[in-house]
């Protein structure tokens, strides 16, 4: 009898496959609603722009792929015959589904050990790429199938490739043959020739893998796997394959794309264009997003203020004229890569971002962001975390710790920085930054996972703050884990904005060519410490400049603070230097590096040329004082003021049993933090209360003259006389806005703000929209008088129009509009 295994059996995988792909035909024809399919290359494409904080032009947005789309008849017939014999060799013949391919994919992957081929066609490639995402899901990989097939049936063969080809991404930022072309051979798709567009077709499959920069053994393997596939499918003779083998890769030095034109803040604005592509808010893929991005026609308002822009990079080049080394390790003639991020406290606002030298220069690192990615070690300048840790468990600057030269724990024997005796005050410590004092914290006192915490709650991605197997080490307190620059301005902007944490802002507004409105940033903030604990973190770190490790580098003659930070190598060079600091005004971080340091085990020590021993209070406390006394060159000095302590409760005096005496007038302290300040200053009087009322030099997100602050807290038992005190936004109180909001609303935040209300019931005038710019309803407000912002009226009464509700009368006709209304429709 015959052996069962000599038997010939379908494979399982192509049974599994066939039935998914009958499933799908018949969820394709059976539908009752045609999908729309969306084409992600209008030809009608307009051109987006990105601007400053000012409304400067920075530059018009190109895709960093740098896409174009172009017409099929422009590609070279031996890139299109490349694509389709490496990527669907059937694709002129399936319907958009091709089980046989499939099948043929899983057996030589089985056989090969590796995956080799691939078993979805072109089509399906363009669907999941442009239309559908990565979703990996079987209802998803249904769709993907029908949505092919009704392309097929929508459109021609040449269409569908024509769109794969200009939307399939060929790695290092090529999205389309146009830019892919461009970027490796530094041409156009109507000039490659056969053994570029190998390579090319070749990459698709693993953009990594095949990248021809960073593998070029693998590159070559793989075009000539191409080449050898064009053969087999007759589009190439067998000596012109040979031929073409035989030739080398030919690409151009990466980062040399011709033509490029510069602009100013290049990371920055290759940080926006990543921030926006990885948004779902802007579409459901990538792809969607691109298309939005490069030719929407947005116009993208962002943080950055190019004046600050330049005063960054001019304090870098100022102290690193020559950054960027190449070559011998031992080479002193290059000086450090440098990294500056500066962030308004108050709003999380990005005003400059240094990433590196030049972003269009020449080398394959130039457009490498060092302000953000992976990040370096931090060292000593995290110990403000764990400062700010260590106050909010309680412990005071006067606190005394271990400070010994060098101490262990655990087999972790930690030397270096300050040794300050035996025992030195924490407020010592941090000036001064002894590493054992820190250490004995970290490791006897605190722990470190609240040391993570807390840097997690300043907004430090925790999957950089730990170990493989997801511990952390009390190392972490010393700066051994790598963090950002611009998570280390966004930390050290939360002290300064008295413990309130707004996390970083790139973009605030971004609208159409029409004015209408895509996206709009909406103010966010939580509190990570309490007011006095982020002013006591303020009053330590300004120690590091007025005594201790910034003394002779980092002070700018006004109220500031920071901390310096070295990462020292195991053979005693430093690797990492660190500056950061703050004012009430803006946050600042500056890391000085080798962006290449990875090449060698232990990193590439810092030993610039005329610069000595790189230390964080040396050279980036000096890049960090000169940039910082330019930016604020015209902002007045702020202190950082001590919160409003809160009073004790009253001690009602003991009277003995039948003791004639009078009991004292006790009042509740009222809630008025909200209320404007002439009404507050007038219940609080009422009260017999004695106010002392403070405004405050800034505050832009409460309005103008409202109290914003208290104490003591509403509810506190009192006496009369008792002394208690306001914190108000600057300027006069102005009348709030009240329309589109109900009678109710309007009714509350007036009376709210100490201000009264008349009613008048009126119809609205026809087309009246309200601020969300639909038609105003019954109930609703339509006009005020006085208008918003301005000056309360002498009687403290506010005038409102509200649309009569059903049932209730109204006027007859609708009258004219006074002066403040909603916006009529156009």
């Amino acid at each position: 009898m015959r052996a069962r295994q000599n038997r010939r059996v379908t494979p399982r995988p192509l049974l599994i496959i066939t039935a998914l792909v009958v499933v799908a035909g018949a969820l394709a024809s059976c539908t009752t609603e045609k999908r729309a399919l969306p084409i992600p290359l209008p030809d009608t494409a307009e051109t987006s722009s990105i601007y400053d904080t000012n409304g400067t032009q920075i530059t018009k947005l190109q895709a960093e792929q740098n896409r174009i789309s172009v017409p099929l008849k422009q590609v070279p017939a031996s890139m299109q015959n490349a694509i389709v014999s490496i990527e669907d060799r059937r694709f002129w013949e399936h319907n958009g589904v091709d089980p046989r391919a499939i099948a043929r994919a899983v057996k030589e992957n089985n056989e090969s050990g590796q995956v080799s081929q691939g078993g979805s066609t072109i089509t399906q490639q363009y669907v999941k790429n442009a239309l559908l995402g990565d979703d990996e899901t079987l209802s998803r990989k249904l769709e993907e199938a029908a949505l092919s097939m009704e392309i097929e049936r929508t459109y021609s063969k040449e269409r569908i490739l024509e769109l794969y080809l200009n939307t399939v991404y060929f790695g290092n930022g090529a999205s389309g043959i146009e830019a892919a072309a461009n970027t490796y051979f530094g041409v156009s798709s109507n000039e490659l020739n056969l053994t570029q567009a190998a390579m090319l077709a070749g990459i698709v499959q693993s953009p990594s893998l095949h990248d021809p920069y960073k593998h070029a053994k693998n590159a070559k393997q793989r075009r000539d796997t191409v080449l050898r596939a064009m053969l087999d499918e007759g589009y190439i003779s067998p000596t012109t394959a040979k031929q073409a083998e035989a030739a080398a890769l030919g690409v151009i030095p990466k980062g040399q794309r011709p033509g490029e034109a510069a602009y100013p803040a290049g990371h920055f604005v290759s940080e926006v264009r990543e921030w926006f592509l990885d948004n779902p808010e802007f579409g459901t893929t990538r792809a969607e997003r691109a298309e939005l991005l490069y030719g929407g026609g947005l116009r993208i308002y962002t943080t950055i203020d190019l004046n600050t822009q330049a005063q960054a990079e001019a304090a870098v080049a100022g102290h690193l004229p020559n950054p960027g080394f190449e070559g011998d390790p031992n080479d002193s003639s290059h000086d450090p890569d440098a990294a500056l991020v500066t962030v308004e406290p108050r709003t999380g606002f990005v005003r400059a971002m240094v990433g590196g030298k030049d972003y269009f220069g020449p080398t394959e690192y130039a457009k490498v962001n060092l302000a953000v990615g992976g990040g370096r070690p931090t060292g000593s300048s995290f110990k403000g975390i764990t400062l700010a840790t260590a106050l909010q468990q309680g412990i005071t600057a006067d606190d005394r710790f271990p400070s010994p030269g060098q101490a262990c724990f655990s087999g972790w024997c930690p030397s270096g920085g300050a040794g300050l005796g035996g025992s030195a005050r924490l407020e010592d410590c941090a000036a001064f930054s002894s590493n054992t004092c820190f250490a004995y914290l970290a490791s006897k006192v605190l722990g470190p996972q609240k040391i993570r915490t807390m840097a997690y709650d300043l907004g430090i991605s925790q999957d950089k703050l730990k170990e493989r197997d997801g511990s952390v080490n009390a190392t972490i307190t010393l700066g051994t884990y790598n963090t950002t620059v611009l998570e280390m301005a966004s930390a050290y902007s939360t002290f300064a904005n008295r413990g309130i944490r707004v996390d970083p802002v790139l973009v605030t507004r971004i609208t159409k060519a029409d004015g209408s409105v895509v996206f709009q940033n909406q103010h966010r903030q939580r509190k990570v410490l309490e007011p006095e604990l982020a002013f006591e973190v303020s009053r330590i770190l300004t120690g590091v400049i007025t005594k201790g490790t910034g003394k002779n580098n980092a002070n700018i003659g006004r109220p500031e603070a920071g901390k310096t930070g070295t990462v020292e190598l195991k053979n005693g060079a430093n690797s990492d230097a660190w500056f950061v600091g703050y004012t009430p005004d803006l946050a600042t971080a500056v890391w000085v590096g080798y962006s290449q340091s990875t090449k060698a085990p232990d990193g590439r020590p810092l030993r610039p040329k005329d610069l000595g021993s790189v230390q964080g209070g040396k050279v980036p406390a000096q890049i960090w004082a000169s940039f910082m006394t330019q930016a604020l060159v015209f902002t007045p000095p702020t202190p950082f003021t001590k919160p409003i302590p809160q009073q004790p409760a009253p001690t009602i005096p003991e009277v003995r049993r039948f003791e004639p005496v009078e009991p004292p007038d006790i009042v509740q302290m009222p809630d008025i933090v909200g209320r404007g300040r002439d009404d507050a200053l007038a219940r609080l009087e009422e009260l017999g209360l004695k106010v002392t009322s403070r405004e405050l030099e800034e505050d832009p997100r409460n309005e103008p003259g409202e109290v914003v602050n208290q104490s003591p807290r509403p509810g506190r038992a009192l006496t009369k006389g008792a002394d208690v005190s306001i914190e108000t936004a600057p300027g006069a109180q102005t009348v709030p806005s009240l329309l589109g909001l109900s009678d109710t609303e309007a009714k509350s935040k007036l009376k709210r703000a100490g201000l009264e209300v008349k009613q008048v019931p009126a119809a609205a005038p026809t087309g009246t929209v309200g601020p969300d710019g639909a038609p105003v309803g019954p109930g609703t407000v339509w006009s005020q008088t006085p208008g918003p912002g301005d000056a309360p009226p002498k009687n403290k009464r506010v005038e409102i129009r509200v649309v009569p509700q059903p049932g209730k009368a109204s006027p007859t006709s609708a009258p004219k509009a006074p002066a403040t209304t909603a916006p009529t429709g156009g």
